[in-house]
């Protein structure tokens, strides 16, 4: 087993990392797997700096610090730990996927690190809201879509209606979708109103009704999704 493996301040040697992983060189080792060891320190795992999955699930670790130089890093499980803070991770540019139920995250600020990044899913409780951190139970907590531009799903449930693809509701306006990307002021009132041939309005009136049908052909396959 990989306990045998750690000295008593439950710290995973760099030595014994790579007979873990099986590897030389820790930094080209793609996945780790390093849960229910006891672990009280991730140091040594800065090294892998090639990683891009991890499992830190069910140790004791208090400091991700180390983390922050795991760049390639696209999924992270750091579930039943004793976290307090996220924002070691906002240097982990690649980080698509996040679970840390079971930690002790207490506020929305500790989160909000992560605003940057690609993330996709997140969960910092269970689908049944079991292994909840703090925040959970904080009534802020369920504005925290809307700081995660890219979230699509937090805590096992989806973020984004069935009318609503990429943040864009498909029953947009060109006039509304040039509002949201803050462009409006290009383009005249006249210019909006005029439907002749190349003008800005049919332009994007084009761009929106070919988004739309790419929308509905993807909801048509996945589904509904809860709102």
């Amino acid at each position: 087993s990989g306990l045998g493996d750690m000295d008593d301040e439950g710290v995973l040697s760099a030595e014994a990392l790579r007979r873990r992983l099986g590897v030389f060189d820790l930094a080209i080792s793609p996945s780790a797997v390093l849960s229910g060891m006891r672990l009280m320190s991730c140091g040594s795992i800065a090294l892998c700096v090639g990683l891009q999955t991890l499992d830190l699930s069910c140790n004791a670790i208090e400091d991700i610090g180390p983390l922050s130089a795991l760049t390639a890093l696209r999924r992270l499980n750091i579930a039943s730990n004793s976290i307090a803070s996220l924002q070691p991770l906002r240097t982990c540019a690649n980080l698509r996927h996040l679970r840390a139920e079971g930690n002790c995250i207490p506020d929305l600020s500790l989160v909000s690190a992560l605003c940057a990044l690609p993330l996709e899913s997140l969960s910092l409780q269970t689908i049944s809201s079991q292994l909840q951190n703090p925040v959970c139970m904080r009534p802020e907590y369920r504005e925290l879509p809307s700081m995660l531009p890219n979230l699509r799903i937090l805590d096992g449930h989806r973020t984004r209606s069935q009318h609503c693809i990429a943040g864009f509701p498909l029953a947009a306006t060109p006039q509304s979708l040039l509002k949201q990307a803050g462009a409006e002021k290009w383009f005249s009132e006249e210019s909006l109103v005029l439907h002749e041939p190349g003008s800005p309005w049919q332009a994007v009136q084009s761009a929106l009704e070919e988004f739309r049908g790419h929308a509905r052909a993807t909801i048509s396959e996945i589904g509904p999704i809860a709102s």
